[in-house]
């Protein structure tokens, strides 16, 4: 039996698979590596300050033709280009549409994933119901940013502002009134940190911070963590936490910073401050990308699961902050 389906195990190469002579997971992370390294700061952190563009919400980085927002690591690649526009196109999605890729534009790679799909007898299908094995691919393709296409109009968004310092900030705590099921929150003393045994986050008052956005940032990272616990998503960072340092602690702690810069970024508690802090604290696991390709990939996709268990939702649902609302500006 193994025999007659030998070809099940060693499928013959698509054209895609052929084509495909590099690793995506390494070229993503090398590319995220490589900016920490070199300026010390997070890919994403001047385009905030700078256009208003953030993580998730109806500025978000996202495909003109299917006005979907792009999701995990997309997102952090997407946004270390900088750029003003949450638009981005194929070139021929561009194309079909009457514009034109300016000349010399360097595009940005997305990726995704796909099942390649073989039936019964090896051969490659692309009917679910006749396929035999289905093998996830990880598939790319280069986008365009709308600033870098003519001949197209595309909407234009504007820049938040940030919120006086040491203030509640009501979209920040709509989001942790919302969060069912949340852990314990103490308030008081001079530690930051999560308890998984006794499902409880601690924090200094919001009086101890220098601004109120970075109070709410470290909350959200404290939060994040509890999503881990074996009640809510059962993440292995957190229910089975082995010991400080490790490779495990280490994916934790992307996951929690990762999902407190997209939940601070949908409530107006992202700046500059903000920014340079967890450029700083990513820095430290530099180490861990570079032994694991795929970190950042998975702790992407981590993260947002973590933040929208929080939310109940999806991210990209969240709107603009009304005007009223937006936070002023204030750095300290």
């Amino acid at each position: 039996m193994r025999g007659a389906h030998s070809s099940l195990t060693k499928p013959k190469k698509t054209e895609y698979m052929k084509k495909q002579k590099f690793d995506i997971a390494e070229t993503v992370t090398n590319n995220l590596i490589d900016i920490i390294e070199k300026t010390g700061k997070l890919p994403w952190e001047k385009e905030w300050s700078a256009s208003g563009s953030s993580f998730f919400g109806v500025n978000a980085p996202r495909s003109f033709e299917t006005k979907k927002p792009y999701r995990g690591s997309n997102v952090l690649m997407l946004l270390s280009r900088g750029f003003s526009s949450p638009w981005f196109l194929t070139y021929k999605q561009a194309k079909a549409k009457g514009g034109n890729v300016i000349k010399g534009s360097k595009g940005t790679m997305i990726i995704w994933w796909s099942l390649f799909m073989l039936d019964e007898n090896g051969k490659p299908t692309k009917d679910e119901s006749k396929a035999a094995k289905k093998i996830p691919t990880l598939k790319y393709s280069t986008v365009f940013n709308a600033t870098q296409i003519e001949g197209i109009d595309f909407p234009k968004v504007e820049a938040p502002k940030e919120k006086e310092k040491n203030e509640a900030i009501a979209q920040a705590e709509s989001v942790l009134d919302g969060y069912e099921n949340a852990p314990l929150s103490q308030f008081g003393g001079d530690s930051a940190h999560y308890s998984p045994a006794l499902d409880k986050v601690v924090m200094p008052t919001i009086n101890s911070f220098n601004c109120s956005q970075s109070f709410y940032k470290t909350y959200f990272h404290e939060m994040i963590h509890s999503t881990g616990h074996k009640k809510r998503l059962n993440r292995d960072g957190v229910a089975k936490f082995d010991n400080f340092g490790s490779d495990q602690y280490s994916k934790e702690e992307l996951i929690a910073e990762l999902g407190a810069a997209f939940l601070a970024s949908i409530t107006g508690c992202w700046g500059e401050k903000q920014e340079r802090n967890s450029a700083a604290y990513l820095k430290s696991w530099v180490k861990s990308f570079k032994d694991d390709k795929n970190m950042i990939i998975t702790a992407a996709s981590a993260a947002q699961r973590a933040a929208e268990h929080i939310l109940g939702g999806s991210l990209n649902e969240y709107e603009p902050l009304p005007e009223e609302m937006k936070p002023q500006a204030v750095e300290s």
